[in-house]
């Protein structure tokens, strides 16, 4: 979606507030890669997420509508889903959206806080992290990835 002259691709970060470091981690990385990767191309990365766990109880429907029209979305777990699981909903949007032809979203990516007990998902692609360095280094790689393929020349790239 074209922006203030930019190519905007919104990616959704799903974090239960116990992990508020790691949404501030991920608007910094994001901020990091699209000014080494995406600005000379006018092509960014813009993040969403819900800042509290409150929110999910009066946004849930609104964060899910935000999902099902995003290019990405990024799940940290540590413990648990949430309260009362809501955020494993998020989760499940996105899932179907990857897998629905129609839907945007190109890609998911779950990054787990070790050592945590929440119950993983099956079928994505799981990094584990014990640092913020390291949360923020497997972030930047996985952003980088993810920004370098919506690239104007990515399309004109062979395969």
């Amino acid at each position: 979606m074209q922006r203030h002259g930019f190519e905007m691709h919104d990616i959704f970060c799903s974090a239960p507030g116990s992990l508020a470091e790691e949404l501030d981690a991920f608007y910094a990385v994001a901020g990091e890669v699209n000014e080494a990767v995406g600005a000379a191309h006018k092509t960014l990365l813009a993040g969403l997420c819900l800042k509290s766990d409150n929110l999910i109880f009066t946004a849930a429907d609104a964060a899910k509508d935000n999902i099902r029209y995003c290019s990405f979305f990024v799940q940290v777990l540590k413990d648990s889903w949430g309260p009362v699981g809501l955020f494993r909903e998020l989760y499940d949007v996105a899932e179907s959206c990857l897998k629905d032809d129609e839907a945007p979203l190109r890609g998911i990516a779950v990054f787990v806080k070790t050592p945590g007990t929440a119950a993983v998902p099956v079928g994505s692609t799981i990094y584990r992290y014990e640092t913020m360095e390291s949360f923020q280094s497997q972030l930047r790689a996985v952003l980088t990835d993810w920004l370098t393929a919506v690239l104007p020349h990515a399309a004109d790239s062979p395969a």
